[in-house]
């Protein structure tokens, strides 16, 4: 038995699965009935979620997805086109911080909701490492200023630019 079903009961034939599905495991037929290619489903799925988030009626099973581990998608949130060109135009880079510490629920928070960010086959494999004893971070910064004018030196040498 494959690793992905759909509940035909539930299924609403809006198709969004066979839309979203980056391996094209899903498949509509002349009726709009979305089926799955069990043929390639096991051997192809990279395990995304996708199919299962997508779906509006709950209608997806996924083996690798215990029930609630993937959040649905909740059409209604996603910005317009304009709202996210807008949102983009003006996202500006901030380079100077305020010198006081952030709040760990804060740092918490953002940790958990950047480990949705989307990552090769879904493999999750980022970990963060959070610094904020000053010492400890002005030495990060001046080790990592120095690994970076060591490689502007290489790259500026013309024998290893060449190659």
């Amino acid at each position: 038995m494959s690793k992905i079903t759909i509940n035909q009961d539930l299924c609403s034939r809006c198709n969004s699965c066979v839309e979203v599905c980056p391996a094209e495991i899903f498949v509509s037929n002349k009726e709009d009935i979305p089926t799955v290619l069990d043929a390639v489903a096991d051997k192809f799925c990279i395990s995304c979620g996708h199919c299962v988030a997508i779906c509006p009626k709950n209608a997806i099973d996924h083996k690798n997805f215990q029930e609630g581990r993937v959040t649905p998608i909740k059409q209604e949130l996603i910005p317009s086109s304009d709202q996210t060109r807008e949102m983009l135009r003006s996202i500006r880079s901030i380079r100077e911080f305020k010198d006081r510490p952030v709040d760990k629920e804060l740092i918490e928070e953002i940790i958990d909701v950047a480990r949705f960010a989307p990552s090769s086959t879904n493999l999750q494999t980022t970990e963060y490492i959070v610094v904020q004893d000053k010492k400890v971070l002005n030495k990060i910064v001046d080790l990592t200023y120095s690994y970076l004018a060591k490689m502007s030196k290489l790259l500026h040498n013309r024998l290893i630019s060449s190659l």
